[in-house]
């Protein structure tokens, strides 16, 4: 059967000072994974800098740490080096009928918490941003942290907890949708460091799988005679994608991902997570094949895209040739832009689809009919 299960976003965002944009271009030259030797601090604590130069590892080993700081390369003001910090959380839960879209994001001076909904057969997307100037919370530190990641409450209530490793409580309601569910990550991620220049960073862990969220989803469809008209829908192993990231940003970035997942018919898991270069992607990137939740790197990928329109098709292409005939079906797209205190902008395109094509694993190649 044919499941929809994919997510191609595009983000970006923009501070009117002046900041160079590095861009990488070439192949991967090499995938360099960390294993437990490497344990440490991420940064220098003298001086902020990458204690390494980019690699990937299946589990987090680095501890990132907000206040070691790199050097701004403008010479400005030590205190301003914060406001280049990007941390966020993001959660994304679907079955065949409903998909929902939860991230909590800070960069210092202004913070976001959305909460977004689509109903998949009725083709109807929702969706409620808080924006918060000058924000009174942090995220942790710590991916694993063990005790509440976030709580808010107002139009938006949210709280996130976090059980073990790969446990997340999440509880959230809005005016159109209001849940809880518990989501289990794959025992392992795709956790990667990638250095921006010589002065900035991002340090993420991405975890997909196709039987990791169980709950219940309220959905409301708004209000008759009777009261509140609302639907309560249960969601069983159903499919979730999980982003963490932490670091030091550009003042204009770029980013373009997609995620998706399935259970096929002999019952493995099978997962990908694509994303374009965002930095200098030498020792790493975040692309992998995820089967069974264990992950099958790959190496650098180009999308190719129609920028005026997501709803053509996308195509995918690696190198390394571990994607083969691979192209992304859209049959739904949204767009949402944004600007906060008259400098920040920012713009948000989303499409969910289908992938359709031939994945080559660490073991074999496998056929996906649907994605």
């Amino acid at each position: 059967a044919t499941i929809i299960s994919v997510i191609l976003a595009i983000s970006a965002y923009y501070l009117s000072l002046p900041s160079p944009v590095v861009i990488y271009p070439g192949l991967i030259i090499a995938q360099r994974e960390f294993n437990h030797n490497h344990i440490g601090n991420l940064t220098s604590t003298d001086d902020g800098k990458l204690s390494y130069d980019g690699g990937w590892s299946r589990y987090p080993l680095f501890q990132y740490h907000r206040h070691s700081l790199p050097k701004h390369p403008y010479q400005l003001p030590s205190f301003l080096g914060k406001y280049r910090i990007k941390e966020w959380e993001h959660y994304s839960f679907w079955d065949d009928e409903i998909f929902t879209i939860i991230t909590v994001s800070n960069i210092q001076y202004a913070a976001t918490i959305k909460i977004s909904s689509f109903q998949i057969k009725k083709r109807l997307f929702q969706s409620k941003t808080e924006i918060q100037i000058l924000p009174s919370f942090q995220l942790p530190e710590d991916s694993n942290y063990i005790g509440t990641h976030f709580t808010h409450t107002g139009d938006i209530f949210l709280s996130i907890s976090c059980n073990s490793s790969t446990t997340r409580h999440i509880k959230f309601r809005t005016s159109f949708t209001e849940g809880e569910v518990t989501v289990e990550l794959p025992k392992e991620s795709v956790v990667s460091v990638v250095p921006f220049g010589d002065y900035g960073y991002h340090y993420s862990r991405k975890s997909i799988d196709s039987d990791g969220a169980n709950g219940h989803v309220h959905v409301h469809h708004g209000v008759d005679d009777n009261g509140d008209i609302s639907s309560l829908h249960k969601i069983k192993k159903a499919r979730v994608a999980y982003d963490w990231g932490r670091g030091v940003w550009q003042y204009r970035s770029y980013k373009l991902w997609c995620s998706g997942s399935q259970t096929i018919e002999d019952g493995r898991r099978i997962a990908l997570h694509l994303a374009v270069p965002n930095g200098n992607n030498t020792y790493a990137t975040e692309n992998a094949i995820f089967v069974d939740g264990v992950v099958h790197k790959l190496g650098r990928i180009d999308i190719k895209y129609d920028p005026h329109s997501l709803i053509n098709p996308v195509t995918i292409n690696c190198p390394e040739n571990r994607l083969k005939e691979m192209i992304f079906l859209p049959y739904y797209d949204h767009t949402e832009e944004s600007k906060m205190l008259g400098i920040l902008s920012s713009s948000h395109l989303l499409a969910f689809g289908d992938f359709r094509g031939t994945v080559v694993t660490d073991e074999r190649e496998e056929r996906i009919p649907s994605i």
